[in-house]
């Protein structure tokens, strides 16, 4: 094992520079399932140190998380549906990719709630404050159609629907 992934030159590299080594390394093989090793080692006196974790149930975890998001991400593509979020003590918004996109913004756009209501036309903005507001205070659910109006000026219609989320009986 130590030959195929390198580990002796890494380890010398250890032992003749004093600097530590920490790694991750998928050990693969034939009929047998993946296991993940973090491997970590430090100059001990002459020699080196080594500590090895088994960290495949992280691993399959974060893949599954990949997965998930991907599908996520192709689902709101494919029915142009996107999802956002209110951190109600910054008032900032989280939008998925396809919201962005809906809006004609890139994906580092981070809008405020204030900001992000305002891309609604005038008389959709008092609405949508309204049922943002009953949400977050009698856990109202929204369902409204709307429109926004993107940075280039394009109007765009869209559907609105809310539901308030609550954190150990909390807002937020």
């Amino acid at each position: 094992m130590n030959r195929k992934l390198g580990l002796l030159d890494k380890y010398k590299h250890v032992v003749l520079t004093g600097e530590s080594f920490v790694g991750e390394f998928a050990i693969r093989e034939e009929n047998i399932r993946t296991t993940w090793l973090r491997i970590q080692a430090s100059k001990f006196g002459d020699g080196v140190a080594i500590a090895a974790s088994n960290i495949t149930p992280r691993k399959e975890q974060e893949d599954a998380l990949r997965r998930s998001e991907s599908l996520l991400n192709r689902t709101e593509r494919l029915t142009e549906t996107g999802g956002w979020e209110i951190y109600l003590e910054t008032e900032e918004i989280f939008w998925s990719h396809e919201v962005h996109r809906i809006h004609g913004l890139p994906a580092s756009y981070r809008p405020t709630l204030t900001e992000g209501i305002d891309f609604y036309l005038p008389e959709d903005r008092v609405r949508v404050s309204a049922a943002i507001a009953s949400a977050i205070a009698n856990g109202d659910v929204f369902d409204m159609e709307c429109t926004i109006v993107r940075p280039d000026g394009v109007h765009v219609p869209v559907r609105v629907v809310g539901q308030a989320a609550y954190e150990d009986g909390n807002p937020g």
